[in-house]
Formats: structure tokens, sequence, C-alpha cells
């Protein structure tokens, strides 16, 4: 049994990875807006450009995010 339930688990794992795996980029992409425009310095905004790219691949990744999550903790979409 304990086989078994391994050999579950890392398929379970290994598909999640791969899952995730695709979002990787996009979660490199976006990561540095987290810092880069919140405090004062020489960059004082992103161009037009980097936000509307940012804001497009900040929200797919969102989007796929909420769409694992069971139903009981969905977020109402607006």
């Amino acid at each position: 049994m304990d086989a078994k339930r391994s050999l579950v688990h890392n398929w379970l794992t290994k598909s999640r990875r791969d899952l995730l795996s695709d979002w990787f980029n996009i979660a490199v992409q976006v990561s540095p807006y987290a810092t880069a425009y919140r405090y004062p310095g020489e960059v004082l905004e992103p161009t037009g450009d980097e936000y509307k790219q940012a804001f497009k691949a900040a929200s797919k990744f969102y989007e796929f995010i909420c769409s694992l999550l069971p139903p009981e903790l969905s977020v109402p979409k607006k």
C-alpha cells in the first residue's frame, strides 16, 4: 500500500510541477514589479507597455491559480 501511495504522490507532484512550470516565465517577468516601483529611487514608474504586459501576465496567472482552488475557496468574479 505504501508503494502505491508513493506512486500516486509522485504522479500528482510531477503533474503539479509540470503545470506550474508553464507559469514560471510569467512569474520571473512579474516579480520585479513587486519592489522595483514600490520604493522611491532612480526609476519612478514602468512605461505604459511594461505596465500592460505585466498586468496581463499577472491577471492570467491569478486566474490560473484561482482555477486550481476548490469551489468553496473560489474567488467571485468581478
